[in-house]
């Protein structure tokens, strides 16, 4: 057996659904390159590439090198989002044509009326009111 004497060929690969698939193999690297690049062009695989594999005739060692790689990055399929309503314009209580007044605060030291406690404190706030209150 002569030093060397390796078998070489040229697997193109294909991926598909995350693994790496053989799908053809030449003795030609041009020939698999030319393949690997007419794959890539075909939607269902996202990358395509060209390994080198030599086997060392009559024995198990086997090395291989990836000569040739691209990975297509897919467009994530997006879903549409919902369309958003137009806000709601705040109700606005008008009597007798009269332009509603903003009522004064109170003095300090002076109790707050019960609904300026619960607009601006949570649920906290409203049982220490009740409990102070009851």
């Amino acid at each position: 057996m002569a030093l060397f004497d390796w078998e070489i060929h040229y697997e193109v690969q294909v991926l598909d659904g995350g693994r790496w698939a053989i799908v053809a193999a030449s003795h030609d690297p041009a020939e698999a390159r030319g393949t690997a690049l007419r794959l890539l062009s075909r939607p269902e695989f996202a990358g395509v590439r060209v390994v080198r594999e030599m086997r060392e005739r009559g024995e198990d060692r086997v090395a291989a090198c990836v000569l040739f790689e691209r990975v297509r990055l897919r467009p994530r399929h997006r879903l549409p989002l919902p369309a958003r309503a137009a806000p709601r314009p705040a109700p606005v209580a008008v009597t007798d044509g009269a332009v509603p007044v903003a009522e004064p605060l109170p003095e300090a030291g002076a109790p707050l009326p019960l609904a300026a406690v619960l607009a601006g404190a949570g649920l906290g706030v409203l049982l220490l009111v009740l409990a102070v209150a009851g």
